[in-house]
């Protein structure tokens, strides 16, 4: 009996260390899968971080262009599929953009990776997000993008689908016992996804808390036996995934096993043992109740031997015994069929134990594999997300050049549709982006060039060459102006022509300098042909008045002739005048101002102009103070040129219906309010500074001026008057004299209501010192102190001559 305990103990003790050993070999298996789970979710990670750190650098992400984004943002979610979506939020975590269809304006700052994103500023991960359009549930990854200051700019997010493809091709190759199970839990304990998926533990259900306590405590990694939902007993290995060293776990892995799956065999092994076992011990003992003597003691010592080398593991141990029909050859044989038996078993455990080991290297070579693959694949896509950032950087500069440029670029299709315009081109024409695009270039045409002009220059494009010349377009307020334009053809990969560009550098300022130097040298010859014959009148001017000087001095004082002769010497006096005028002219020198009086400059003006107006104008003047009462600190020859400007003007615009050309004199006081105080001066322009000013004011009864035009009149070459007839220059050249004393200009006109000019210049606060020389320009020998005649007219009187 003893002898049948003792085997029995060492059946039991060895299927105990079978077991022992399946279970431990169970639980390095499920932890190597779990290693490689591991490993793969962090490739993933890391690819997940550089794809985002590359799109952080795309300038529609760095510009917040939503329209671009989406574009960009669908472009990669088709290139990675893997990813259930991706998008971008502003610095507040509100969504402008993503992959998939979303509503403007979404809140995602309480997300816990956006916030936690913009919060620490790096690369974060969330928690469970649940699946749409029938996938799987996934985790969300946010990364800040920054702008060249530091400053957060905006957030990019990816949501990694758990599961799939990737996942399940991995444990096909693991081998999994039947029941074995894989699941990936979030920080919060929540299920994201579980190999096989059932009812028992759905995706969304938190884990049991003693559970998700054993994974939380200790160490990285490691094992843990309970039952799961599904109620069978399991092997658990389970492993942390974090981001960082220091930062906390994002989400868990766990690989369990069916505890029956691993110890089956030990169990079947022990129980065929026992059963064996049991049927000697039933033998043995028949064969003690009938066999008693001591013929049967060394039988049974062979029995016992046998039995204890069994017991001590030695699996060739043998009875030795005959195998008769006796008992004890029965009972010999038993014992050696069971011995073979364990042998046999030994050595099947023994085979079992050489294949698991074989499997096990087997599934460290495909895990070592897989890592190699993933290393590649996360390598590959490195260099590519690399390349692409060269590419953006590269088109980026592109584009900065192309904004930045000064001349204004189209970019067409080959229909001369827009598609692109820089901001130049706004500069130049006038127009928005937003207007044109989608338009047909043609709303840019003058009128000026012919149909064959631009079939030429589309015939030279679609040969595949480059066009230049110079072109007259239309702006967005109707205006011409001429361009230095050049074209050229855009094709693609395969040498078709897909696209024009066109550049455009507006020549009008250029032009327009061209024809001032033009004129400015036609001035310049002017002047030097007047001085030239200023020159020659003047020496034929001194003999004249040398003459008649000589011819007065010779008369009586009463003789008839001498008024005749004084009359000769003053009109001389006026031509001595115009030559220095004209001389002056034509040195092109500065007059130093000094104090004139006004009302001689204007009657001296309306003197030289009367002959020169038709008959039917009638010219007038009136003044409303004293000359000594309108004194300007003034060049005398450019108060001449304001008033002679004003009054051709004057004169032209009544040239066809006649008129009154009326010239008025007057004085008026600004307040340190901005009043005025004077004679029909309620108001008058507000940029005046306190103090008293002369109102010089020109008034005709002619044609008026058409609103649209009075706002130009004042612009240099701007003229109504057919060609030959003005520059374009006096009014502007009047606004500058009269600027540059610090006075206005103002016009006041209606269409058939004639025009009004008045022009205010600062005048002298008090009477110049008795030493100070008053300019006073009478050349008919009129008093200056005289007031201008009221409605005064000018004609000639023809005197009889006396012979």
């Amino acid at each position: 009996m003893i002898l049948f305990l003792s085997a029995g103990t060492v059946i039991v003790r060895l299927g105990l260390e079978k077991r022992s050993e399946l279970i431990a070999k169970a639980n390095r298996q499920a932890l190597l899968i779990v290693d490689g789970l591991a490993v793969q979710q962090r490739e993933i990670t890391m690819g997940t971080e550089y794809l985002l750190s590359a799109m952080a650098q795309a300038p529609a992400v760095r510009k917040l262009d939503g329209a671009a984004c989406n574009e960009l943002l669908r472009g990669m979610n088709k290139l990675y599929p893997f990813f259930t979506v991706i998008g971008a939020t502003t610095s507040h975590g509100v969504l402008f953009a993503s992959s998939k269809t979303f509503q403007p304006g979404m809140e995602l700052s309480g997300r816990r990776d956006i916030r936690e994103a913009i919060k620490y500023r790096r690369f974060r991960a969330g928690d469970l997000a649940a699946g749409t359009a029938g996938r799987g549930c996934s985790i969300n990854f946010s990364y800040p993008v920054e702008d060249e200051n530091g400053k957060l700019h905006a957030v990019l997010t990816a949501g990694f689908e758990i599961g799939g493809r990737k996942y399940a091709g991995l444990l096909e190759s693991m081998h999994l016992p039947a029941g074995s199970t894989v699941n990936y839990v979030d920080r919060n304990g929540i299920r994201f996804w579980r190999l096989p998926s059932g009812l028992a533990a759905p995706p969304g259900k938190c884990l049991a808390s003693d559970r998700l306590q054993l994974i939380r405590a200790g160490s990285e990694r490691g094992y843990f036996e309970g039952r799961g939902a599904d109620g069978v007993f399991r092997l658990y290995a389970f492993a942390r995934l974090r981001l960082g060293d220091t930062s906390a776990p994002y989400m868990y892995v766990m690989v369990g096993i069916p505890q029956s799956e691993v110890i089956a065999e030990a169990d079947r092994a022990i129980a065929v043992e026992l059963s064996a076992l049991g049927a000697i011990g039933v033998v043995a003992l028949l064969l003690t109740l009938f066999f008693v003597d001591l013929s049967i003691a060394r039988p049974i010592e062979n029995l016992v031997m046998a039995a204890q080398r069994l017991g001590r593991g030695e699996g060739s141990a043998r009875t030795g015994l005959p195998r008769g029909r006796d008992e004890f050859g029965r009972l010999a044989e038993a014992f050696d069929t069971m011995a073979e038996l364990l042998e046999k078993r030994s050595a099947e455990r023994q085979m079992a134990q050489e294949a698991l080991a074989g499997a096990y290297a087997e599934s460290e070579t495909l895990v070592r594999k897989r890592t190699a693959e993933l290393s590649k694949a996360n390598a590959a896509l490195t260099a590519e997300i690399a390349e692409r950032k060269l590419v953006e950087e590269e088109r980026e500069r592109l584009v900065t050049a192309i904004e930045q440029s000064a001349d204004a670029i189209v970019i067409t299709d080959t229909d001369w549709i827009i598609s692109y315009v820089n901001p130049a081109f706004t500069v130049v024409t006038g127009y928005e982006s937003g207007e044109v695009i989608g338009r047909h270039l043609r709303f840019l045409k003058s009128g000026e060039h012919s149909r064959a002009f631009y079939r030429k220059i589309r015939q030279t494009l679609n040969r595949g060459e480059v066009w230049s010349g110079r072109v007259t377009n239309r702006k967005k307020d109707g205006a011409l102006y001429e361009t230095e334009a050049s074209a050229s053809p855009v094709r693609n990969q395969s040498g078709t022509i897909v696209s024009f560009v066109s550049s455009y550098r507006d020549l009008t300022a250029r032009l327009k300098l061209e024809k001032e130097v033009r004129q400015a040298h036609k001035m310049e010859a002017l002047g030097a042909l007047a001085g030239g014959i200023a020159h020659d009148f003047n020496n034929i001017l001194a003999a004249i008045l040398g003459h008649a000087e000589i011819a007065l001095y010779k008369l009586a004082q009463d003789h008839p002739v001498r008024a005749n002769i004084e009359n000769v010497l003053k009109a001389g006096g006026r031509a001595a005048d115009l030559v220095r005028r004209i001389l002056a002219f034509s040195r092109q020198r500065e007059h130093a101002r000094q104090p004139v009086v006004i009302v001689s400059l204007v009657e001296e003006t309306l003197n030289l102009l009367a002959p020169s107006l038709p008959p039917n104008i009638t010219m007038s003047s009136d003044a409303s103070a004293s000359p000594q009462e309108m004194v300007v600190l003034a060049d005398p020859t450019e108060i001449h040129q304001v008033l002679i400007n004003l009054c051709t003007n004057a004169a032209y615009a009544m040239s066809e219906r006649g008129g009154v050309l009326l010239v008025t004199l007057s004085r008026v006081v600004v307040s340190p309010s901005g009043q005025f105080q004077g004679p029909g001066h309620a108001a008058g322009p507000e940029r005046l500074e306190p103090g008293p000013y002369v109102c010089l004011s020109v008034s005709d009864t002619g044609v008026g001026i058409d609103p649209a035009v009075l706002e130009k009149i004042f612009d240099p070459y701007f003229t109504t008057k057919p060609v030959g007839e003005g520059t374009g220059l006096g009014l502007s050249v009047v606004q500058g004299i009269v600027k540059s004393y610090g006075g206005e200009i103002t016009v006041q006109s209606e269409p058939g209501k004639g025009a009004i000019f008045r022009v205010f210049l600062r005048a002298l606060d008090k009477r110049p010192p008795a030493d100070t020389l008053v300019v006073e320009v009478c050349p008919d020998g009129l008093d200056p102190t005289h007031s201008l005649p009221r409605s005064r007219p000018y004609s000639e009187r023809a005197h009889n001559l006396v012979v």
